[in-house]
C-alpha cells in the first residue's frame, strides 16, 4: 500500500479565490477530474486550526503525479503568511512593560499599545452592533469587518489583530465568520415577527408600515421589530428607502418597472405625476423617486425626471 507521507515529489500548486464559497466549488471540480487520495481531503475552513489557519487541502492522483492543492481566498493566504507576525503581537500585547506592538519585524513596523488596544475594542463594538442589528446571522465576514475599521488598518495589521481576538476567545471563528462567544443565532423566531413583518409590509404596498407603527400595533419592542426589518433588508426581501421607509422587494421591482416602461413611452416625468402612478402620498412618494435618482436609474432636471440613460438624447431634443 503507497505511503503518501512518504512520498517527497509531490507537486503541490495553490489556488487563491474571491470568496469562501469558490473555494468549495473549485474543490468539487478538482475532484471532478481527478480521485482524491484517500484520508487526504481537509476542510480547514469549516474547522479552522486553533491559530485561525483556514483552507481546504486536498491531494489526487493526477496521470502519474500525485497532486496536492491548497484552495484558499487572498484573505486567508495573507492570514497564513501574517500568522507569524500574529504570534509576536500577542506576545508583545501580553507584556505589561511593552509600549508598542510590532506590526512587520521585518521593517521595524510598530503601533502604539494603547491604539493597538482601542482597534481591538473597536472590533468587538463592529461585532456586537452587527449580531444585534443582525441576530439572527452567525456572524460577519472578515472582508466586511475591516471595511468598518479605520482605513489605516492594512491587511497586515487587521490579521494580527483578528487573530489575537481568536487566541484570546474573545472572538470566535466559524467557515468565514467572525462573532462574538455570546452571540447565539436566533434561528427560531418564536414569536413569529418575521413572517408577520413580511406580511405586514406586503399588505403595506407603496404605502408600508414603519418599524415603529407596527411595535406599537404589536406592542413589541421597537428595537425588535426594527432589527427584524434590518434582517429583511440584509437578505435583499426589503429595501430601505430612507430611514423608517421600508418597500417590499415585489412592489419595489413593479414600480421600478413601470416606472421605465413610462419614462420609455414618455420621455419624462414629473413629480405629482410620479405620485399619480404610486397612489401614495408624498410621504412615500418623494423618497422613492429620489432614490431611483441615488440608484441612477432616472436623472432630475428642473422639475422632471428622465432615464438616466436616455438623458443626453432629452437634452438635445430641448435645445
Amino acid at each position: 500500500m503507497m505511503d503518501i507521507d512518504r512520498i517527497y515529489d509531490l507537486v503541490a500548486l495553490r489556488i487563491i479565490t474571491k470568496n469562501a464559497d469558490e473555494c468549495y466549488r473549485v474543490l468539487g471540480a478538482i475532484h471532478s477530474f481527478w480521485k482524491p487520495v484517500s484520508g487526504r481531503v481537509k476542510d480547514y475552513i469549516a474547522q479552522p486550526k486553533p491559530n485561525g489557519y483556514q483552507s481546504l487541502h486536498t491531494t489526487v492522483y493526477c496521470d502519474d503525479k500525485i497532486v496536492e492543492f491548497q484552495i484558499k481566498t487572498k484573505e486567508m493566504d495573507e492570514e497564513a503568511e501574517w500568522g507569524i507576525a500574529a504570534h509576536w503581537a500577542f506576545k508583545s500585547a501580553s507584556n505589561k512593560n511593552a509600549t508598542r506592538i510590532p506590526i512587520d519585524p521585518e521593517k521595524l513596523k510598530v503601533i502604539e499599545k494603547g491604539q493597538y488596544q482601542g482597534l481591538k475594542e473597536r472590533v468587538l463594538a463592529q461585532l456586537g452592533e452587527f449580531h444585534q442589528r443582525f441576530p439572527m446571522k452567525s456572524g460577519l465576514s472578515k472582508e466586511e469587518l475591516r471595511t468598518k475599521l479605520p482605513p489605516e488598518v492594512d491587511v497586515k495589521l487587521f490579521q494580527i489583530l483578528i487573530n489575537e481576538l481568536i487566541q484570546s476567545k474573545k472572538v470566535v471563528l466559524e467557515r468565514d465568520k467572525l462573532r462574538l462567544p455570546s452571540h447565539q443565532i436566533s434561528s427560531v423566531d418564536e414569536k413569529g415577527l418575521v413572517k408577520r413583518v413580511e406580511a405586514a409590509v406586503l399588505k403595506g404596498g407603496l404605502k408600508p408600515p414603519s418599524p415603529k407603527e407596527l411595535s406599537e400595533e404589536w406592542s413589541e419592542r421597537e428595537e425588535e421589530v426594527r432589527a427584524i426589518f434590518e434582517h429583511l433588508v440584509h437578505e435583499g426581501v426589503l429595501i430601505k428607502i430612507k430611514s423608517e421607509i421600508y418597500f417590499h422587494r415585489i412592489h419595489f421591482e413593479n414600480l421600478k418597472e413601470e416606472l421605465v416602461n413610462y419614462l420609455k413611452s414618455h420621455q419624462e416625468i414629473t413629480t405629482p405625476q410620479f405620485k399619480e402612478m404610486t397612489k401614495a402620498s408624498r410621504k412615500y412618494a418623494i423618497p422613492l423617486i429620489e432614490y431611483f435618482d441615488q440608484i441612477k436609474l432616472t436623472l432630475r432636471l428642473g422639475e422632471k425626471r428622465v432615464l438616466r440613460g436616455a438623458s443626453q438624447s432629452h437634452e438635445k431634443k430641448l435645445l
